[in-house]
């Protein structure tokens, strides 16, 4: 909640960041955008999430929204407008909840650890699944007009379905998980 409540913060606080000069700004934004980049390297699986140490990219991303609230041009916004990066800000929530639950399932599914190789090809396949979901589920949904009944009857219908797997998906990861521990173990 508290990741959430950071943006909303920026947003109610945007005439503030509107008046930040211009240089500041550029300083905020660059500043954001290596913090996240030394996130990705310095943040592992040691790493106690959720945890203090979600502060660093949370902060990161609001110095980049507040930059982005001041009127002027910088050159951050070159970078970040670029349309490979602008389509991947369109699937960035669907990839946010397809890339974690892949990380946490795959090693299992594996039985191991995955190297770096196999977490990068993992994340580019919830990329994949990220941009289906956007075009098939979560842009359909957000243009729609008015909500019908018939429409509501097989969404519930189609969302049960999907709950139901996922937690069937999720006993046998659990239990297999359990299992693959137990046998490191006692061997």
């Amino acid at each position: 909640a508290w990741e959430l409540a950071a943006g909303g913060l920026i947003a109610l606080t945007a005439p503030f960041w509107t008046r930040i000069p211009r240089h500041l700004s550029a300083v905020l934004a660059w500043g954001g955008v290596g913090a996240i980049v030394a996130c990705a390297w310095m943040l592992d699986d040691s790493t106690i999430y959720p945890g203090t140490a979600a502060a660093i990219p949370v902060t990161a991303t609001a110095a980049i929204l507040a930059a982005g609230c001041a009127p002027r041009y910088h050159s951050i916004e070159r970078l970040l407008g670029e349309p490979l990066l602008q389509g991947i800000g369109k699937v960035s929530y669907s990839w946010y909840l397809w890339h974690w639950p892949m990380l946490v399932i795959f090693p299992f599914i594996a039985g191991s650890s995955l190297g770096w190789p196999r977490r990068l090809e993992v994340v580019f396949l919830s990329l994949f699944f990220a941009i289906l979901s956007y075009h098939i589920v979560e842009n359909p949904v957000r243009n729609l007009r008015r909500l019908n009944f018939e429409w509501m009857r097989t969404a519930v219908a189609l969302a049960a379905v999907v709950i139901a797997v996922a937690v069937i998906v999720s006993n046998v990861v659990v239990t297999t998980g359990q299992g693959i521990a137990a046998g490191a173990v006692t061997i």
